[in-house]
C-alpha cells in the first residue's frame, strides 16, 4: 500500500460490480505526480449530445451521447490537473487533462483494472510490434507483466468488457 494520495475508479451496472475500485494517477516530468499533494478543487457535470458525419464506414450519421464528470485538482490557487470521466450507454472512458502551457513528458501512469473473481479473459502479452497471439484465460488473475490492448473480459454476471486505449 502506498502512502501517496491516489484516486480510484469503480464501475457497476444495475448494482453488480463490473470493475472493482482501481487506482488512477499519472506522473509528469515537469508538473509532477497527479494527484500527489494537490487538493480537490471542484467538479463539473456536463451532458454531451453531438452528431457528426463520417465520410466512410458502416454508418454516415454518428452520435456522441454521454454524461461527463470533470474533477479538478490543484494547489488551492489554480487547477493543475483534471480527471475527466465519461459514461456512455455502452461504456465508460477516462482521461487526464493537465492544465498549463508548454510541453511535458509522461514518466509513468498508475492504473489498472480489478475485476470480480472468476472473470474470463482474452488477451495477449505485450510486445512492441503488437503481434503476439491472443489466448483465452479461464480466470483473470493479477498480471506481473503488461498485456496488449485491446483485451476482452467476461464477468461472472456475463457482461463483456473491452479495454482499449
Amino acid at each position: 500500500m502506498s502512502d501517496k494520495p491516489c484516486l480510484s475508479l469503480a464501475v457497476a451496472f444495475n448494482g453488480k460490480p463490473l470493475i472493482h475500485s482501481t487506482p488512477l494517477g499519472i506522473s509528469l516530468k515537469g508538473a509532477g505526480l497527479f494527484p500527489g499533494q494537490t487538493k480537490f478543487m471542484g467538479k463539473h457535470e456536463v451532458a454531451i449530445d453531438e452528431t457528426y458525419e463520417m465520410p466512410v464506414g458502416k454508418r454516415s450519421h454518428c452520435r456522441n451521447h454521454a454524461r461527463e464528470l470533470i474533477l479538478d485538482y490543484g494547489d488551492g490557487k489554480a487547477v493543475k490537473f483534471s480527471l475527466i470521466v465519461r459514461a456512455y450507454r455502452e461504456g465508460i472512458a477516462y482521461r487526464f487533462r493537465i492544465h498549463g502551457t508548454g510541453e511535458d513528458t509522461v514518466e509513468s501512469e498508475t492504473g489498472g483494472f480489478v475485476f470480480p473473481q472468476a472473470t474470463k479473459a482474452w488477451y495477449a502479452p505485450f510486445v512492441h510490434n503488437y503481434e503476439s497471439p491472443y489466448y483465452a484465460r479461464p480466470g483473470w488473475e493479477k498480471q506481473s507483466r503488461d498485456i496488449q490492448a485491446p483485451a476482452l473480459f467476461e464477468t461472472p454476471s456475463k457482461h463483456l468488457i473491452l479495454l482499449t486505449e
